[in-house]
């Protein structure tokens, strides 16, 4: 049972591990659904956040494209070409899996209609 993410919202807000705004992902369907689309939208706050590895690795993610997600073990895989990329943990944290390092956290953005 997913309890994190049952929820209807279509944007997750990405943070460093300090808090700090990275940017979002956007799904194609609500996170109530079991698999979908997704992209990635890079938008720091502070300028001083674009050097960091974890900004580096979200910019390679959407300079890629769309993306495949899907709920395994109450946790959401984003996947690309068959390869997954991230896991989004029902904890709040973001781990790069090529890898293995966690590149920060997650918020939800809910639904203003739900």
């Amino acid at each position: 049972m997913r309890t994190k993410f049952m929820i209807d919202s279509k944007c997750l807000v990405l943070q460093t591990a300090q808090g700090e705004h990275m940017g979002f992902t956007l799904f194609n369907r609500s996170l109530s659904e079991p698999n979908g689309d997704c992209v990635f939208m890079v938008v720091p706050q502070k300028t001083e956040i674009l050097k960091l590895p974890e900004v580096d690795v979200l910019y390679s993610l959407k300079e890629k494209g769309e993306h495949n997600w899907r709920w395994e073990n109450d946790n959401l895989i984003v996947s690309f070409q068959g390869e997954d990329e991230l896991i989004y943990t029902n904890s709040g944290n973001i781990t790069h899996i090529p890898s293995n390092s966690e590149i920060g956290k997650w918020k939800e953005v809910k639904n203003k209609n739900a």
